[in-house]
């Protein structure tokens, strides 16, 4: 009986040191390599070890999550590909192992700030963890749920005039030689408007590409017309009424406030996916998100900004 049991065992480990020694084979002929830093998951759901001061993307073929159960800050070991040179670099990652518990305080501050001006992170001064993410603590972060917010349907707007009009829409994107960082940038922020009064409002209204377009629904979703008829002088004698709008390639998507950053002078209204649909429908689709807001929180701001954030599966 000992035999046996000894037997199976010299087995186990000798199926061991070969799968360890066909791993290490492997590695070298691929020329994988090592890294040893401090997990980070950014804002569109991408995982990103800090190695020392520099941010690198992991970019997951396995089809297992490796990620699961990572915190902002853990240390970890990664075994992954040759590292492209771009900011954040990027790389694809076979395994990922815990070392040691974290926190965001882990992580040199200065990668934090260049990765929030790049809008990997939220754009905000403050920032602590909170379920693994980096969200802004009370101040900056506002919870949407504090304002009245509705959602229309106005069909998709290709009028580049009409997003000529928007508040944030003429501002540029940092600087950075990775097109790719820069196109995401760009692709990320949404047009804002913000109105006053109500004769601003109705000024809106009847712009072409808006009045054409305000009378439609879409499911439960009411038209813009119908959103706009609680809006009336004594609304906007103590608020102002903030207006982000968003098109999708599929109708099959809703969308919410995730939240509003309000940092100084500067607030940024967040959209988020309300829905991950696994068939949607192949119709072009646009959508007005208002946000009531009360006076006292945007008589200072001066710098007005919308952006989609991703939160995909």
């Amino acid at each position: 009986m000992k035999k046996k049991v000894f037997t199976v065992l010299a087995i186990v480990v000798t199926v061991a040191v070969l799968m360890t020694a066909i791993v290490f084979v492997t590695a070298l002929r691929r020329s994988w390599g090592t890294t040893v830093g401090r997990y980070l998951l950014a804002d569109d759901g991408t995982g990103m070890v800090i190695r020392g001061n520099t941010p690198i993307r992991m970019n997951n073929q396995t089809g297992r999550d490796l990620f699961e159960g990572l915190g902002t800050g853990d240390k970890i070991w990664v075994l992954h590909d040759g590292i492209a040179e771009s900011y954040p670099a990027h790389t694809t990652v076979y395994a990922v192992i815990r070392l040691e518990k974290g926190s965001v305080a882990d992580i040199p501050q200065e990668v934090l700030d260049a990765l929030r001006e790049l809008a990997w992170l939220p754009r905000v001064k403050s920032l602590t963890e909170k379920d693994g993410n980096l969200s802004g603590e009370n101040g900056p972060c506002l919870d949407p749920s504090q304002f009245d917010a509705s959602v229309s349907y106005v069909l998709w707007i290709d009028d580049p005039a009409f997003r000529d009009l928007a508040l944030n829409t003429q501002e540029e994107p940092p600087a950075t030689s990775d097109m790719e960082t820069r196109e995401r940038l760009w692709s990320r922020r949404l047009p804002l408007f913000k109105f006053d009064t109500l004769e601003e409002l109705e000024q809106f209204r009847q712009y072409d590409a808006v009045r054409e377009r305000s009378s439609f629904s879409y499911g439960e979703v009411p038209s813009f017309d119908a959103s706009c008829a609680k809006y009336d002088e004594a609304f906007f004698e103590d608020h102002t009424l903030l207006l982000v709008y968003i098109g999708e390639g599929s109708g099959s998507y809703r969308f919410g406030v995730k939240n509003i950053l309000c940092d100084g002078g500067y607030l940024c209204v967040r959209i988020g996916h309300l829905n991950h649909p696994k068939v949607r429908s192949c119709d072009m689709a646009g959508w007005f998100i208002t946000i009531a807001v009360p006076d006292s929180l945007v008589s200072d701001i001066g710098t007005f900004d919308a952006e989609f954030a991703c939160d995909c599966p």
